[in-house]
C-alpha cells in the first residue's frame, strides 16, 4: 500500500499522511447520509472527477474533498430552506389574520425576519459559511496542486 506525504504547506498540520488507493473511497461514504441519494453522490464525484482529473493520492484525496465540502454546502442549503418553509407554514395563520393579501416575497422576507432571529437557524448560517469556506479551499488546493505537478 502505496502512502503520499502531503505538503505541510498547503494542508493543516494535523493531516501530515494520507494513504492512496482503495482507502480514498472511504472519504466519499463519510459524506453520505441514508437518507440522501447515493446516484447524486456518485454523479457529483464522477462529474469533479473528470474535471479535475486527478492524478496521484493527493489529488485524489483533495478531489475527494471538494466532493465532500460540496455535497455538504447542499445539504446545509437544502437545511435552510427547509426551515424556510417551515416558518412560512408557522407563521401563515398570523400573518394572514394581520395582513390582507399579502404578495409571496413580502410572505417570504417576514419568514426570513422570524427565522433570522433564532439561534438554530443562525447555526445553520455559520455552518453554511465555514462549509463554503473549506470548499473553496479544497478547491484552491486541486488547482494549486494541478499547476505544480505539470
Amino acid at each position: 500500500m502505496e502512502t503520499t506525504s502531503i505538503p505541510t504547506s498547503t494542508r493543516p498540520r494535523k493531516i501530515l499522511r494520507r494513504r492512496s488507493g482503495p482507502e480514498l473511497g472511504k472519504l466519499e461514504s463519510a459524506a453520505l447520509l441514508d437518507i440522501e441519494s447515493a446516484v447524486n453522490f456518485h454523479t457529483l464525484r464522477s462529474d469533479v472527477h473528470e474535471h479535475f482529473q486527478p492524478s496521484g493520492g493527493y489529488a485524489r484525496f483533495l478531489a475527494d474533498g471538494l466532493v465532500d465540502q460540496a455535497w455538504e454546502f447542499v445539504r446545509t442549503a437544502s437545511s435552510r430552506t427547509c426551515g424556510l418553509h417551515l416558518q412560512l407554514f408557522d407563521d401563515q395563520e398570523q400573518v394572514d389574520r394581520e395582513f390582507e393579501d399579502l404578495d409571496p416575497g413580502t410572505r417570504i422576507f417576514l419568514a426570513m425576519r422570524n427565522l433570522a432571529s433564532q439561534k438554530s437557524f443562525e447555526s445553520i448560517l455559520r455552518h453554511e459559511e465555514r462549509v463554503h469556506g473549506r470548499r473553496r479551499q479544497f478547491d484552491h488546493d486541486l488547482l494549486l496542486h494541478r499547476r505544480q505537478t505539470r
